[in-house]
């Protein structure tokens, strides 16, 4: 058995209970509990990307044409704002910058693509970068998307 949680929600904690709960003693397993690291995961940037190939291929059916790259600069720049902000003040300054620029008019999708490509999620937290996968989650449930994750990473949203 092998298993990392971040404990960011009671959800998680339940699971990773659950899973404590099932071994055997004298299973020779070890049980480490560790801080949370500063950087979003491998293992998240791995289904991030996972997740953008499929969201490219369900919506292209839907008419929105746009390719893994292209969405994932879209929801950064739509969904990343307040969660770097929330971690380092001097975001902000990047933030009112780019939303000074926009007019208010012309489409919106394309101005969070354009803002969203300079960023990179590494700079989020373990947690921030949950916060983020949960927010586009939700946004393409939306569109009738359901994404999928695999088992193996199941751990890391």
């Amino acid at each position: 058995m092998t298993g990392s949680w971040v404990l960011n929600n009671p959800s998680v904690v339940s699971n990773a209970m659950q899973a404590l709960n099932s071994v055997e003693p004298g299973a020779g397993l070890v049980m480490t509990i560790a801080k949370e690291k500063n950087q979003r995961s491998s293992a998240q940037h791995r289904l991030k990307w996972q997740w953008m190939q499929q969201i490219a291929r369900e919506m292209a059916g839907q008419g929105k044409g746009y390719d893994a790259q292209e969405w994932n600069d879209f929801f950064k720049g739509r969904y990343m704002s307040d969660l770097l902000i929330s971690q380092d003040g001097d975001w902000r300054f990047y933030f009112d910058g780019a939303n000074a620029q926009w007019s208010g008019t012309g489409d919106k999708t394309e101005f969070y693509r354009l803002v969203g490509k300079p960023l990179e999620t590494k700079d989020l937290t373990v947690a921030n970068m949950s916060e983020f996968m949960n927010r586009i989650d939700q946004a393409v449930q939306k569109h009738g998307i359901h994404l999928i994750t695999p088992a193996d990473l199941e751990w890391s949203r």
